[in-house]
């Protein structure tokens, strides 16, 4: 009897020892399967990543016109030029808004008849050293200052000028003045005649002098016409200016 239940004894250990064995090698086989395919994944995420960020490498943003002066200025690639940043009349943020009273014409917009606010603009961000637009002008000026006809009146010069209480003098074509004005940092308007820069009466900002030469800021330039990214002679100038007018911080 007692060899009996000996012998049972080691056929259920052993039994237990098969079934222990079974499922253990079992257990590992599927632990190894689990660790291959979570690196699997994870490898395949990595890739899939790489992929998604390698497709999505920004280019580099293609800088309009005004962007691209704007930048040599800040730079001081243009030599004797003032941080007179460059605004255009065209600009999206404010081409469309209202200006003028020429007869009801669609036409009556800063993008049309917005040279003197937009020469304003320019002058005032350089001498209050923060973003003023055209827009900011406009709502100073309104329609006040705005002949029929004829487009801005100059007074609009003198009056904003004593408005934000700058100093303003009228240098009728006195070239020396102007050189002498910009040599010691003040921003100079001009008012141009039909030629070089404009088929009719044209409101711009000369903006520095270098080697008897200058430069100037054009609200209606272009990358076609480029008149702010090179120099003109005073020659060139006296050709084109009906009067020059000193604005600037005493």
């Amino acid at each position: 009897m007692n060899k009996k239940k000996k012998f049972f004894s080691k056929c259920l250990t052993l039994l237990l020892l098969i079934f222990l064995l079974f499922f253990g090698i079992r257990f590992l086989i599927k632990s190894g399967l689990k660790e291959d395919t979570a690196k699997n994944i994870a490898t395949k995420d990595k890739i899939t990543i790489k992929k998604k960020y390698s497709n999505k490498v920004e280019k580099p943003k293609k800088l309009i016109y005004s962007e691209i002066v704007n930048q040599e200025i800040q730079q001081n690639k243009l030599q004797g030029h003032l941080e007179i940043p460059l605004y255009l009349q065209t600009d999206k943020k404010w081409k469309q808004l209202s200006y003028g009273t020429n007869n009801g014409q669609k036409d009556n917009t800063i993008e049309f008849n917005g040279c003197a606010l937009t020469s304003l603009a320019m002058i005032t961000s350089f001498l209050d050293k923060k973003l003023v637009t055209p827009a900011d002008i406009l709502q100073w000026a309104g329609n006040n200052y705005f002949v029929d006809g004829q487009g801005t009146s100059w007074n609009i010069f003198s009056d904003y000028a004593q408005f934000k209480g700058y100093t303003f003098e009228n240098l009728g074509v006195n070239i020396a003045a102007v050189k002498e004005h910009l040599n010691v940092k003040h921003p100079i308007i001009v008012s141009v005649k039909p030629g070089t820069f404009t088929r009719t009466g044209h409101i711009m900002v000369i903006s520095g002098t270098s080697e008897d030469q200058f430069w100037i800021n054009d609200p209606n330039d272009s990358e076609q016409k480029r008149h702010s990214i090179r120099k003109y002679t005073s020659e060139e100038l006296l050709e084109n200016a009906v009067n020059f007018w000193a604005i600037y911080t005493s």
